[in-house]
């Protein structure tokens, strides 16, 4: 059963970093894996939303074990749990979700057209080791823009992600002057 906000037991444990309580209720066969709420989270979504704190991590990666799970379902925005994950800045859930589900679409992009390399860029926990690991084992264009024309680099920037910037600013390929399309750029 759902409560008021479509959440069932499992978003719930995932919510309150009940590790045992999620491992027991996904051992259940009449235990959806992959129920959504009302914002089309699953629970894979919320653990990634989770994935800079020191439990979030863990609670995708039980998540991940259970077969049949599915990676690529998207919320209300159009994220994916990979998505999730790079805005969190969780270099492990990323990790984590590419080996267990290696043909997972790298190159989602939300419905405002935003990428993972331009959610990483922008996360809340400013990591570069997440940005680098997007360019470099995954193979992101630096410069990959939005629809609109924002830049990794701008979302770091608007987002006051020093290391981050620092990091694009050291990639070679970086076109630093890329224009939006209002006309701004990066700096």
């Amino acid at each position: 059963s759902q409560n008021s906000k479509g959440r069932t037991a499992l978003h719930i444990a995932v919510n309150n970093g009940s590790i045992e309580i999620l491992k027991y209720l996904l051992a259940q066969d009449s235990v959806d894996s992959n129920s959504v709420d009302d914002k089309g989270n699953t629970a894979l979504h919320l653990a990634a939303q989770y994935g800079h704190t020191p439990m979030g991590p863990k609670l995708a990666k039980i998540i991940l074990s259970v077969e049949g799970i599915q990676c690529d379902n998207r919320d209300e925005y159009g994220q994916t749990p990979f998505l999730v994950a790079c805005f969190s800045g969780s270099l492990e859930v990323v990790r984590n979700l590419f080996s267990i589900a290696p043909s997972l679409d790298r190159h989602a992009v939300d419905f405002k057209g935003q990428c993972a390399l331009h959610h990483a860029a922008k996360s809340m926990t400013d990591s570069a080791d997440l940005v680098q690991f997007l360019l470099e084992e995954l193979k992101f264009d630096c410069n990959e823009a939005t629809p609109d024309g924002v830049t990794p680099l701008m979302f770091a920037v608007s987002s006051s992600n020093k290391n981050i910037v620092g990091y694009l600013l050291s990639v070679t390929e970086l076109d630093f002057r890329a224009v939006d399309r209002e006309g701004k750029t990066a700096m």
